[in-house]
C-alpha cells in the first residue's frame, strides 16, 4: 500500500495556492523550486515562542486568550488514513506551534485545548483564513495521533497569534527595538467540513495524474515547458 504524507504548510502554500503543484510533490516527488525565506522571520518566531512559553497570554493582553502557551515545536502525526477501495493511505504530520492550555474546563471536567500557530505578518481578510486548513489538520493529528505520537483530547479552540510589525525604534545608546501589534485571531473548529475536504483530498490523490493547474501557476507553466523540451530533445 502506498502511504502519502501531507504537512500542514502543503496545504497552506501549495492546496491553497495550486493542487496540481500539491499533488506532484505529494505524490510524485516533484518540488516547487525552493523560494526565499528570510531567516529573520524564524528569530521572530522563536522569540516569541521563548516569550510566551509557559505563561498565561491573557497576561499579555485582554484580546488574548485565557490560556497558558505549552509545548513549542511539538512533532504531531496522524493515524493513516487509509483510502476505501484504493491502494493508498494518507498520513497528516508536522510540528505544532505549540499549544494552548485553557482555565475554562470542558464536558469532561478537563482544560479546554487550542492550537495556536504564530505568524509575523499582516492581517488580511484574504491571507488568514488560508492557515484555517492547516490548524484543522493539527487538531485532526492531535485528536487521531499514531500509536506512540504526541496527542491531546478536548481540543475546541483554533487560532493565530500574529504580530504585525509597524514601526523601528532606535533610542541613541540603546538597543533598538521593532515595535508592532499583536492580534489573535480565531477560527470556528467545524470538523465535518474538514472531513469533508479530507474526501476531496483524497480523491485527488486517489488518481494517477495530477489536477489541472490553478490559472497562472508560473511553477505548472515552467514544468510542463520544460518536460516538452525534454520530448523534442528525445524525438531529434
Amino acid at each position: 500500500m502506498k502511504t502519502y504524507y501531507v504537512t500542514p504548510s502543503d496545504i497552506t502554500f501549495l492546496w491553497s495556492d495550486c493542487p496540481c503543484c500539491f499533488y506532484r510533490k505529494v505524490a510524485q516527488g516533484i518540488h516547487r523550486p525552493s523560494g526565499i525565506f528570510p531567516k529573520i522571520f524564524n528569530k521572530i518566531d522563536k522569540a516569541m515562542k521563548d516569550c510566551y512559553v509557559g505563561k498565561n497570554l491573557r497576561d499579555f493582553s485582554s484580546d488574548f486568550p485565557d490560556a497558558v502557551y505549552k509545548y513549542p515545536d511539538q512533532w504531531v502525526q496522524s493515524k493513516p488514513l487509509v483510502v476505501t477501495g484504493k491502494d493508498i493511505q494518507i498520513v497528516f504530520r508536522g510540528r505544532i506551534d505549540g499549544l494552548l492550555e485553557y482555565t475554562e474546563l470542558g464536558t469532561n471536567g478537563k482544560p479546554i485545548i487550542g492550537v495556536p500557530d504564530l505568524k509575523t505578518t499582516e492581517v488580511d481578510d484574504n491571507v488568514t483564513p488560508m492557515y484555517g486548513l492547516a490548524l484543522h489538520t493539527y487538531a485532526y493529528c492531535l485528536e487521531n495521533a499514531a500509536d506512540g505520537e504526541f496527542s491531546a483530547q478536548n481540543v475546541e479552540k483554533l487560532g493565530l497569534v500574529v504580530f504585525e510589525p509597524s514601526t523601528y525604534e532606535h533610542v541613541a545608546g540603546e538597543e533598538p527595538k521593532l515595535n508592532g501589534t499583536h492580534y489573535w485571531v480565531e477560527f470556528e473548529k467545524d470538523m465535518n467540513s474538514f472531513k469533508e475536504w479530507m474526501k476531496t483530498l483524497a480523491r485527488v490523490l486517489s488518481n494517477d495524474s495530477p489536477p489541472e493547474p490553478t490559472t497562472g501557476c508560473n511553477y505548472c507553466r515552467l514544468l510542463e515547458k520544460q518536460i516538452q523540451q525534454s520530448e523534442t530533445a528525445a524525438v531529434k
